[in-house]
């Protein structure tokens, strides 16, 4: 009697810790049949929905419609996984991370963005205009590269964000690295890198900064650091 209650004890707990932020007995899509079969991916889910809700939270509307909107882009994306779990992982975990990212302070240093950064092995080039952020960049990765046109980030929470195609990248300054993450890792690796190159997360040192009145001349491979 105890040995069974003990189990069904056990596997009350890990069910109500594994449930997905949705109900899994109206699963009705591949995706959502591969989160609610797997308790990590079903942990996850979870916990992007409540970071999505925190970072949405006393937003004025402006800001929530743009929440939204990416949000529903993400999941768009995300679906593009179908049982693949672990694309379904990555993708929720980049997510994951962007949301927490969206709530951190990024208020511009007092002398601004605008300038060239290098550092080893990644060349960036950054202008704050307004409320948006120009940016692009060139990172090494995996003996090869990955490097963006000029993209234009608008302000999204606490960051900014870019869309090009299928391919979002966010924006953050955290502490004294201004960071880059993408929550669609396969669609930017389609548009920007080489063959083994891959864009998941990366920071650049403010400290990598040159005030130049104009960081985009040249590609940002050609340019001098």
């Amino acid at each position: 009697m105890r040995l069974w209650l003990s189990l069904s004890l056990t596997v009350a707990a890990t069910s109500a810790a594994a449930q997905a932020s949705f109900d899994c007995s109206r699963a009705g899509t591949m995706v959502e049949h591969a989160i609610c079969s797997d308790p990590a991916l079903a942990a996850l889910d979870r916990d992007v929905a409540e970071a999505y809700g925190a970072a949405r939270a006393g937003q004025p509307p402006a800001v929530r419609d743009q929440f939204l909107a990416e949000q529903r882009a993400w999941l768009a994306a995300r679906d593009g996984c179908g049982s693949d779990r672990t694309c379904l992982s990555a993708a929720m975990q980049n997510r994951l991370a962007a949301l927490h990212a969206s709530g951190k302070a990024a208020a511009p240093p007092s002398d601004g963005f605008t300038g060239l950064y290098c550092s080893e092995g990644a060349v960036m080039g950054m202008q704050l205009v307004g409320s948006s952020l120009r940016f692009d960049f060139m990172v090494f990765s995996g003996m090869h590269s990955c490097g963006t046109p000029i993209l234009t980030g608008q302000r999204i929470g606490a960051g900014w964000t870019a869309v090009d195609g299928a391919c979002r990248l966010h924006v953050t300054v955290e502490g004294p690295d201004i960071v880059v993450r993408t929550d669609t890792p396969a669609a930017c690796k389609e548009a920007y890198c080489g063959a083994r190159a891959t864009i998941d997360e990366f920071h650049m040192p403010y400290s990598a900064r040159r005030p130049v009145a104009d960081p985009f001349i040249g590609g940002a491979g050609e340019r001098s650091c």
